[in-house]
């Protein structure tokens, strides 16, 4: 039972949290010491910082958004394989707008506890996102 209750928490989250930008959901359905995993952005470790993160992402792409493309769960994991698009038409740190579209594809896994996301591992291509938006050189340049 509870495996479909997980289910629908992070199909709830893709869509509130993602694509509708509701941070405050992240309250609701991530457990107090939530602990993220995520490579490409270190610096996100707890429910705080992963609201600050994301509407930095939603100030850079305002028009963000997040497919699952499979979602699979057992016990107290769901795994989620998803693609994210969306325009770079704000500043992404210094990162001035380029308004290049931008497609990166990845996959979350989540730990529930108590119905509750308690911990997520990430794995998608940040330098991937940098690329399309222009700001790493492309390899034709860089030999120049």
């Amino acid at each position: 039972m509870y495996v479909e209750a997980n289910r629908a928490i992070a199909r709830y989250v893709a869509e509130s949290v993602w694509n509708q930008g509701k941070l405050d959901v992240i309250d609701d359905v991530f457990a107090p010491g939530f602990v993220n995993h995520d490579p490409s952005a270190y610096q996100v470790g707890d429910c705080r910082t992963l609201k600050r993160w994301i509407e930095r992402l939603r100030v850079a792409f305002p028009d963000m958004h997040m497919t699952i493309d499979d979602l699979i769960a057992e016990r107290d994991r769901v795994v989620v394989r998803w693609t994210w698009t969306g325009t770079h038409t704000g500043f992404l740190g210094t990162i001035p707008p380029s308004e290049n579209s931008v497609t990166l594809h990845g996959i979350t896994i989540e730990l529930f506890a108590d119905g509750k996301v308690a911990e997520a591992w990430w794995s998608y291509d940040g330098s991937a996102m940098m690329l399309q938006i222009g700001a790493f050189p492309v390899a034709a340049e860089v030999g120049r």
